[in-house]
C-alpha cells in the first residue's frame, strides 16, 4: 500500500513532467488561492457581515463598469437580450408556420405526443428521448430555416488559400450556414421539408455534419442547450393543446428575410385552435 509520502513524491514528479493547471504553482494561482481563502475566512469567521460582502461585490462591479461607456454597456445588454430571446422565439415561429403548412406532419407530431402523455399531463424534458418524430421535426425546421444564416465573425490566424482564393492572416471570415443546410452533397433533396431524413431504421435520430444552426467548434452558441430545451418544451406543449393552421385560404409562403442578424419569416400569420 502506498504511503502518503510516496503519493506526495509521485505528485511532485508528475508536476515536473507535465505542469498544467492541476500541478501549477505559478504566481497567478497563488494569488487566486490567497484571495479565495481570505475572502471565505473573513465571511465565515464573522469579520465581515454578508451584507458588507454583497456591498463590496456590487462596488467592485460598479468600478468595473466605470471603464465602459454607456454605449458599450447598452450593446452588451442588447447582445444578451437578442441572443437569448429573439432567436428562440423566431425558431418557434418558423416551427408553427411549418406545422400549419404541413398538417400531416403536425398530426404525426401530435400523435407521438399523445402516445407518450395520454394528453393528461404536460410534456416534460424526460419525454424527449421517446419523441423521435417531434425531435426530428424540430431539427428539420432548423435546417431548412436557420435563425442565423451566417456564423459569428472569425479571423484567419495564418495566410492561407481556400477554393483558389488567397486569405491573408487576420481576415474576417464568416461561414454560410444556409448554404451548408442546402448542400445536395449532404442532403437528399434539401429543398423538401422532410423530418424523416433525421430518423434511422431503428427509430433513432441521425446526425449530419453539415447541420450547424448554432455554429460549430469552440465558438458554438453558448445557449445551445437552453435553446433546445425551450424550443422542445414550448412546441410540444402547444401542439398538445392546439391545432395550428393558416388563417385563410391564401397559400402560405415559406419565404424568409433578414432582420438584422436573424432570418425571419416574411409572413407569420397562423391560427391556433384549442383542442
Amino acid at each position: 500500500m502506498a504511503t502518503t509520502t510516496d503519493i506526495n513524491l509521485k505528485m511532485k514528479e508528475l508536476r515536473k513532467q507535465f505542469g498544467g493547471i492541476a500541478f501549477n504553482t505559478g504566481k497567478e494561482w497563488k494569488d487566486l488561492k490567497k484571495f479565495t481563502i481570505s475572502t471565505l475566512r473573513d465571511l465565515g469567521m464573522g469579520k465581515k457581515k454578508l451584507e458588507e460582502q454583497i456591498y463590496l461585490e456590487i462596488q467592485t462591479l460598479a468600478d468595473a463598469f466605470q471603464s465602459h461607456n454607456e454605449a458599450n454597456i447598452f450593446q452588451a445588454i442588447m447582445d444578451l437580450f437578442t441572443a437569448g430571446s429573439d432567436t428562440t422565439s423566431t425558431v418557434l415561429i418558423w416551427v408553427f408556420i411549418y406545422m400549419a403548412k404541413y398538417p400531416d406532419i403536425q398530426d404525426k407530431c401530435r400523435a407521438e405526443i399523445e402516445k407518450i402523455t395520454d394528453l393528461n399531463r404536460p410534456v416534460t424534458m424526460q419525454d424527449k428521448r421517446h419523441m423521435t418524430y417531434v425531435a426530428a421535426t424540430l431539427l428539420e425546421v432548423q435546417r431548412i430555416a436557420p435563425v442565423a444564416t451566417l456564423t459569428a465573425p472569425h479571423a484567419s490566424t495564418v495566410d492561407t488559400k481556400l477554393g483558389g482564393y488567397d486569405i491573408p492572416k487576420h481576415t474576417i471570415v464568416l461561414f454560410n450556414i444556409m448554404d451548408a443546410h442546402y448542400d445536395p452533397n449532404y442532403w437528399d433533396k434539401p429543398e423538401e421539408f422532410r423530418p424523416e431524413r433525421w430518423i434511422d431504421e431503428d427509430n433513432e435520430l441521425k446526425k449530419n455534419e453539415a447541420f450547424m444552426p448554432f455554429s460549430l467548434g469552440p465558438r458554438i452558441c453558448a445557449g445551445i442547450s437552453l435553446a433546445n430545451i425551450e424550443t422542445f418544451m414550448a412546441f410540444s406543449n402547444i401542439l398538445q393543446r392546439f391545432k395550428l393552421e393558416s388563417p385563410d385560404e391564401t397559400p402560405m409562403t415559406m419565404e424568409g428575410k433578414q432582420s438584422g442578424i436573424i432570418y425571419v419569416p416574411v409572413t407569420d400569420n397562423i391560427r391556433a385552435i384549442p383542442l
